[in-house]
């Protein structure tokens, strides 16, 4: 019984050796972080680069990357280091930097600031500055023994990105406009004009407003159709004589019923003598057409219903020059131009007090995007935790996994053995 206690004490505390091992080793990589800064073409920047959970390091040797297209090396400024050189390399966007300290440096905070002046012709995005290894061709953004201490041990930190974003300007990125204001509005016969103005460098700038006509949404009909030409009919302004949407259309097409205005007279009077030649002659047909009223008053109906449904095929127009042709009926025509239909009620988009393209932004500096640039290398963002995906924290793992179940199994075997006695 005493053996098993004793098998559990052993378990318990290599469970709570390995939990500090994990935790140690865990907590023991660094983290140098790279500040990050906005700035305007012309201007000049400083990037702090600062180290935290600093396990002791004695030398350092790695590139400072950055986007040579768009940013320029100043210069630098000393941190908590105190032996060091730093060489620019702009044809392959780096800096290089080698550390030697005579013994381990556990400072944390700034180890040094680096300078960088903005291009006037740098491009207005996100440039990401970071760290890599001194051998980029071989080894990337790997630091593999870039830092070790005294005692020669490699250390690889995790890496925090920096970057210096270029802001928007009228120049790098053109002006950006407010709401278009009226100055002049446009009518029949002058055109108007509009300016608006950059928000970011009150620059203006004037448009012209086209002549604009005010067009009715019926259509006049403007030359009469007899059975021998054809009529026309457009739609015209309300302030001056401009026409527009001219359509011509036949004498049958609209249903042949209607006599133009220079033969209204003389069919009147023709009229006029045909009635009174029939007046006698309906007194004496009276009783005949009593008679045949039944007979009309069944055919009546299906007459009434034939001439209804060939008018609603027909457009019903008055074919009178200067009468008012409804939008309904022109439609019903065989030349109403469909692509040009009128809009009703709407106005003019040239004396629009806004616009849609020059709409002003509410930022300046632009989205972050990663650069295209090939000058400029990023490094993945490492979690504290990532000591568990290095080969050392997998040996680990292994090494006091096996352990643990070995100290269970030989548990397990005495146990047995205690049952058999």
């Amino acid at each position: 019984m005493k053996f098993i206690k004793n098998a559990v004490i052993i378990t318990v505390c290599l469970a709570l050796i390995t939990l500090n091992v994990f935790a140690a080793n865990a907590t023991s990589a660094p983290i140098i972080t790279l500040s990050n800064k906005t700035a305007l073409p012309g201007e000049e920047v400083t990037i702090d680069i600062s180290i935290s959970n600093n396990p002791g390091i004695m030398a350092m040797a790695f590139c400072i990357t950055y986007d040579s297209n768009s940013l320029e090396y100043t210069g630098y400024q000393k941190g908590y280091l105190s032996k060091y050189t730093l060489k620019d390399h702009p044809d392959k966007g780096h800096v290089i930097f080698v550390n030697d300290e005579s013994s381990d440096k556990t400072n944390d905070g700034i180890m040094l600031s680096v300078k960088f002046k903005i291009k006037n012709d740098a491009t207005p995005q996100k440039h990401i500055i970071s760290i890599a290894n001194l051998d980029r061709k071989k080894y990337g953004n790997n630091l593999y023994k870039s830092f070790s201490n005294s005692n020669l041990k490699s250390i690889e930190p995790i890496v925090r990105l920096g970057s210096i974003t270029v802001a928007e300007t009228c120049e790098n990125s053109g002006h950006q406009y407010g709401d278009w204001n009226i100055i002049k509005s446009a009518n029949c016969n002058e055109t108007g004009l509009k300016t608006h103005t950059c928000v970011r460098c009150e620059y203006s700038e004037e448009a012209t407003i086209p002549i604009t006509h005010d067009f009715e949404a019926e259509w006049t009909v403007d030359k009469a159709a007899t059975p021998d030409t054809d009529g026309e009919m457009s739609r015209h302004c309300k302030n001056c004589d401009a026409t527009t949407d001219k359509i011509i259309f036949s004498y049958e097409e609209i249903g042949g019923d209607e006599t133009p205005d220079d033969t209204t007279s003389s069919d009147t009077s023709s009229d006029s003598t045909d009635s009174e030649n029939t007046s006698d002659i309906s007194s004496d047909n009276s009783t005949s057409n009593e008679a045949n009223s039944s007979t009309t008053e069944t055919t009546a109906p299906s007459q009434d219903s034939n001439s209804s449904s060939t008018n609603n095929k027909k457009p019903s127009i008055n074919n009178v020059v200067g009468e008012k042709v409804p939008q309904q009926e022109a439609e019903k025509l065989e030349n109403y131009p469909q692509n040009d239909k009128p809009e009703e009620n709407k106005p003019d988009q040239n004396n629009s007090n806004t616009s849609s393209e020059n709409t002003p932004s509410q930022e300046v500096v632009s989205k972050d995007e990663t650069p295209n640039s090939n000058n400029s290398v990023e490094l993945p963002q490492d979690d504290d935790d990532s000591f568990f995906t290095t080969p050392t924290g997998i040996v680990m793992i292994i090494i006091c996994s096996a352990l643990s179940f070995g100290v269970l199994a030989l548990g397990v075997i005495l146990i047995i053995k205690n049952r058999k006695k």
